[in-house]
């Protein structure tokens, strides 16, 4: 049995893109995490020790957007998967990437992707 650790709009700013107006400045992207891990050492000793730091997880998401660059966002997001199982006890994880306003002269609010990778 899993649970699931939650964070939810993390922020971050990172050069993405294909197209040269996307490169010049950072952008900001926003990701929903989601973690299957088991929750119930942590819940039974009451002590962080026995817990996932949310914050650790956050912390190397931001170190890993902030160290590189992407032109697509399914290259971002498979490698922010991957660090996630690798560096961290968690089952599998969901993650969900927001670039807002992608279209800069159309209509759309943020264009994302959503991905599901497990051990």
């Amino acid at each position: 049995m899993m649970d699931t650790l939650i964070l939810k709009e993390c922020r971050f700013d990172c050069y993405i893109g294909i197209y040269p107006q996307e490169r010049r400045t950072k952008q900001p992207i926003i990701i929903d995490v989601e973690m299957a891990v088991d929750i119930r050492k942590a819940a039974q000793s009451d002590e962080m020790k026995d817990a996932l730091d949310y914050r650790d997880v956050h912390a190397a998401m931001k170190k890993h957007i902030q160290n590189t660059e992407y032109k697509l966002i399914e290259t971002l997001i498979e490698n922010l998967a991957a660090l996630i199982l690798k560096d961290f006890p968690v089952e599998s994880v969901t993650l969900l990437l927001r670039k807002p306003k992608p279209m800069q002269r159309r209509n759309g609010a943020w264009a994302g992707l959503q991905i599901t990778r497990s051990r």
